[in-house]
């Protein structure tokens, strides 16, 4: 049986007072996890599911206020819009270049670094590129040399564009996929592109 210095009561019950009824007490900051019981829970939270994570969080959050109060301040911010103030997710995901930002920083023009155009495969031969329109593209055949598409399937798939990033190229500047945007602004929310 472990010793009780190495026990931690998760719990939130106080001993004593009204029978049996939930009361939080204040969190003792001497209260600390082994660096190896830490190293474990990072690991778990990195390999469990997205969603048994959101459904632990939400159990915590509705569990403890100490852990609703954390999260409020992480995920949620307050905008500010001339006269009124509007409760609002912190995060929204960039409909531009795909990373999160929170909403409650100042924008600024070169935050955001993406590609306006589409991502197509990489042409076959320069006289097709002069001569197809713009976002219809051919597989760079050089990128995949022994890729037989009837033996193989098609080139042009999520997964060889994951991971052959470099035959395919980008429509409104003719970099490859490793190239970084070639434009820059500000950070666009997902959702409002989606309303427009």
């Amino acid at each position: 049986m472990p010793s009780s210095s190495n026990v931690i009561d998760l719990t939130l019950e106080s001993s004593g007072g009204e029978s049996g009824k939930r009361r939080p007490e204040k969190r003792k900051a001497s209260t600390q996890i082994t660096e190896a019981a830490k190293a474990e829970l990072y690991r778990a939270i990195g390999s469990v599911s997205a969603d048994r994570l959101r459904l632990i969080v939400t159990q915590l959050v509705d569990e403890d206020p100490h852990v609703q109060q954390a999260m409020l301040s992480k995920l949620v911010t307050v905008k500010k819009k001339k006269e009124t103030h509007t409760v609002v997710s912190r995060w929204e995901t960039c409909a531009h270049c795909n990373e999160d930002f929170d909403v409650s920083w100042p924008r600024d023009d070169g935050e955001c670094t993406y590609h306006s155009g589409g991502f197509a495969p990489a042409p076959q031969v320069l006289v097709v590129v002069l001569t197809i329109p713009l976002g219809d593209l051919e597989v760079d055949e050089e990128g995949f040399p022994d890729h037989d598409e009837d033996c193989h399937g098609p080139m042009d798939t999520d997964e060889n564009r994951r991971e052959f990033p470099e035959s395919f190229i980008w429509n409104c500047c003719e970099m490859d996929g490793t190239s970084e945007g070639c434009e820059t602004g500000r950070h666009v929310p997902k959702r409002r592109t989606a309303r427009a």
